[in-house]
């Protein structure tokens, strides 16, 4: 019983190890894709490793667009995000759960089906709504949307 286990999870690390090559080799090759020169890119015969790595393409992206600043915006919308659903969304639960109220019942049914419709449906009422309070382009326009979800 014991030796039928230890090939059991030996064959579940195997396959494992397979996975996680499979998925990881193209992002592999994409690292080693931007240290190679142009000429070594036009090759007939695709190598995985570079001949002469090159971090000059790494350094062009740096400085012609201001990533940094991408990385920070997208920290704060996801912190400010998950803040005001955590901070919104507690209080509802715990509404519906502890809370006796005349059309709790119809509430509840309404938030579930909000959840049923397809976030790509919101989308150009959203827009649409956003534009006309001036928020296109703004802080407001991600946030505000986003704070509330069933």
């Amino acid at each position: 019983m014991r030796a039928k286990r230890i090939t059991l999870d030996t064959i579940q690390l195997i396959l494992a190890l397979i996975v996680t090559v499979v998925m990881a080799f193209p992002v592999l090759w994409m690292i080693t894709t931007a240290m190679k020169s142009s000429s070594e890119l036009l090759t007939t015969v695709p190598r995985l490793l570079p001949h002469k790595p090159d971090l000059t393409s790494f350094l062009q992206v740096w400085s012609r667009i201001p990533l940094l600043r991408y990385l920070m915006n997208t920290a704060f919308v996801t912190v400010v995000t998950l803040t005001l659903q955590v901070g919104i969304g507690v209080p509802a639960a715990y509404g519906f759960a502890k809370g006796r109220f005349p059309g709790r019942d119809l509430l509840f049914m309404l938030v579930i089906g909000a959840m049923m419709v397809p976030e790509q449906v919101t989308f150009i009422p959203l827009y649409t709504l956003c534009a006309r309070l001036g928020w296109v382009n703004t802080y407001m326009g991600i946030l505000l949307p986003n704070a509330i979800s069933a």
